[in-house]
């Protein structure tokens, strides 16, 4: 961690870090689930949907700068 950031700017920082992979994580579990349930269209277009925030959300983490 960098020593100017303050405490209050780090412990901001820990929390959307902590929150983006908590949700990522979440993510890759109904992805998981998702593929157990695939019976017709709309379960596909949900492992879609899913698959889609999961990419998003991994490409934001990676670019994150704050």
């Amino acid at each position: 961690m960098k020593s100017d950031v303050s405490l209050e700017a780090a412990r901001s920082q820990w929390s959307q870090a902590f929150a983006r992979l908590s949700r990522l994580a979440a993510l890759d579990e109904a992805i998981g689930s998702a593929k157990g349930n695939l019976r017709g269209r709309s379960d596909m277009e949900v492992l879609e949907r899913l698959k889609g925030e999961r990419d998003a959300l991994k490409r934001a983490i990676r670019e994150w700068n704050d």
